[in-house]
């Protein structure tokens, strides 16, 4: 996934990326908005969308902000590296710990 989806994000502003698996996976269409990738025709169509319709840019970059928060910010990413590295030293009931 690029760098620059969880940039953008972070920041509190709507991502615009192409429609991989990994994206997918990770956030919805209410969360992020993507196209087709190496079509530039769809990502164009995708601007024009986003550029003319506020609300929607809108709530896809709050959504999209408070997924990054809960999932990929720094804390949640430490609390689940803390958890898979108690469980790989054989410590499966380790809760964690906040940074």
């Amino acid at each position: 996934m690029p760098n620059k989806v969880f940039e953008v994000l972070a920041v509190g502003r709507p991502a615009l990326t192409g429609d991989t698996a990994a994206i997918r996976g990770a956030f919805s269409d209410r969360e992020i908005a993507w196209s087709d990738p190496g079509d530039p025709h769809a990502l164009a169509a995708e601007i024009r969308r986003l550029l003319a319709d506020d609300e929607t840019r809108e709530k896809i970059a709050v959504a999209g902000h408070r997924r990054y928060a809960e999932a990929f910010a720094d804390a949640p990413l430490s609390r689940a590296l803390d958890l898979e590295l108690h469980s790989a030293a054989g410590e499966p009931g380790a809760t964690g710990s906040q940074p």
